[in-house]
């Protein structure tokens, strides 16, 4: 897939969702064989917004993960364990839980950097 950052850029009004795409598409020239960056770049394009609750990182991940949401981390629900986590955007109720738990937000640059990251959508 060619990323062309000016018709995306019309296209995504986000200014976090848009600096994820450049790392995401810098990222993606340094290492072709993984398909994981082509698709985090189509889940960013699309039209409708990605929203997850934590119940849902709760039931589908376990202790130590790193996360990357390609939307919005919303706070329904609980989160008993500890994660590293990456997100566009985070409701105040998800970031306190997230506190509670001794998650860690992390930046995406960081979180791509990590081996083994899981995408949820």
């Amino acid at each position: 897939m060619k990323i062309d950052m000016k018709q995306v850029s019309k296209r995504i009004e986000n200014p976090t969702a848009l600096e994820w795409f450049s790392v995401i598409a810098e990222t993606r020239e340094k290492d072709r064989s993984n398909k994981i960056y082509e698709n985090l770049a189509k889940l960013l394009n699309k039209r409708n917004s990605i929203k997850v609750n934590l119940w849902k990182l709760g039931k589908y991940s376990k202790e130590g993960d790193y996360l990357i949401v390609p939307g919005k981390v919303l706070g329904v629900g609980s989160l008993d364990h500890k994660i590293s986590i990456c997100a566009i955007d985070f409701s105040e109720s998800a970031l306190e839980q997230l506190r509670k738990s001794n998650s860690t937000v992390l930046k995406i640059k960081d979180a791509l950097s990590k081996k083994g990251f899981k995408i949820i959508i």
